[in-house]
């Protein structure tokens, strides 16, 4: 869930999220297929280092995940790992994080160490059975509170790439 107000935050209620964040920078793909999406993840890398930040990720949808893993020359060879390659997915060097919180067809790129969680008050577990009839039931009601802030040092070195 924290994952999701990260990125997606409106800001009322929750923490303001990177993608509704101001001074994030954009790109658009070249085309609607796969390839224009990966061309466009290079052109944002390229962004990023131009305002002095090294790409530490590649956040994007699992479906665009895969289908970037399934491109294919014009012989049929695999341009990435291919289905018997190890090791860490990677798009242009940088690792790639899959994740269902970003929307397929975008990608965000940028420096991920810009982006804190500050607590503003530690974990708090409280486990107790003196809710209602959780203790015939043998059931035990379980709470767990964390105050916590988002921060976006320099909110220009990320850059979502999204179609127009």
């Amino acid at each position: 869930m924290i994952e999701d107000k990260v990125l997606n935050g409106t800001g009322t209620g929750e923490p303001t999220g990177i993608l509704a964040t101001s001074g994030v920078q954009e790109v658009n793909p070249d085309g609607a297929d796969t390839m224009g999406l990966v061309k466009a993840v290079r052109r944002a890398k390229g962004r990023v280092q131009r305002v002095g930040g090294v790409t530490t990720a590649v956040l994007l949808n699992p479906e665009d995940q895969e289908e970037i893993d399934l491109l294919q020359d014009t012989t049929g060879r695999f341009y990435g790992q291919g289905p018997f390659g190890t090791g860490p997915g990677t798009l242009w060097g940088v690792p790639v994080i899959a994740s269902e919180k970003i929307p397929a067809g975008q990608a965000l790129v940028g420096d991920f160490k810009q982006v804190q969680l500050l607590d503003r008050e530690g974990l708090a577990v409280t486990a107790f059975n003196q809710h209602k009839d959780f203790a015939q039931r043998n059931l035990v009601y379980v709470r767990a509170e964390l105050r916590a802030g988002v921060v976006i040092w320099r909110p220009n070195r990320l850059c979502l790439v999204k179609a127009a």
